[in-house]
This record gives structure tokens, C-alpha cells and sequence, in this order.
């Protein structure tokens, strides 16, 4: 089965084709705001998504994904560490 739509019935190259441009946008957010670890965290999912624009073949949409899948796995945990710090190192208010 080859799914033809993702959520929203936009075309899957299509919305790959946004996701990676916001991964260009965060790119070059990054290097504006000189955030280093954001610009070695975009740099891979920017570099496949031009390469699988140049050339769109299934290794270079796997290298993406990859990429992509990675770059957002580490946000994500990230996030989950910054919360689960945030929620143990609030003080107990008793009311």
C-alpha cells in the first residue's frame, strides 16, 4: 500500500518538501542567531533535503528521513529532560 496524502489531504512530497524548508528556515535562523548547536543539529537534515532536491531518488529521501528522524528525536528529548527538570526543581507551594 503507497500512501498518496498525509493529515490535511496535502500531497506527502509536497509537505516534505515544507518540512525541509523549515529545516532551511531554522538553519539559517541558527547561523543569524549564532547558535552553534542548533547549526550542528540542522546542518544534516538541510544538507540531504538540497541533495534530495538536486537528486530525488529513494537513498537520498532515506537520508533525509534519517537525518529529519534524528534532528527531532534529540529535540524531543531534550524537551522531555528540560521538563522533567523544570517539574523537580520547583519548590513545593503549600497553600
Amino acid at each position: 500500500m503507497r500512501v498518496k496524502k498525509c493529515c490535511f489531504c496535502i500531497p506527502v512530497a509536497f509537505g516534505v518538501k515544507i518540512l525541509g524548508a523549515l529545516d532551511i528556515l531554522s538553519l539559517l535562523n541558527s547561523i543569524v542567531k549564532g547558535d552553534v548547536f542548533g547549526l550542528f543539529l540542522l546542518l544534516a537534515p538541510a544538507v540531504f533535503f538540497v541533495l534530495m532536491l538536486i537528486n530525488d531518488c529513494k537513498r537520498n529521501r532515506m537520508l533525509f528521513f534519517l537525518a529529519f528522524a534524528f534532528y527531532r528525536t534529540v529535540l524531543l528529548c531534550l524537551f522531555g529532560y528540560k521538563l522533567f527538570l523544570d517539574f523537580y526543581d520547583e519548590p513545593i507551594l503549600d497553600e
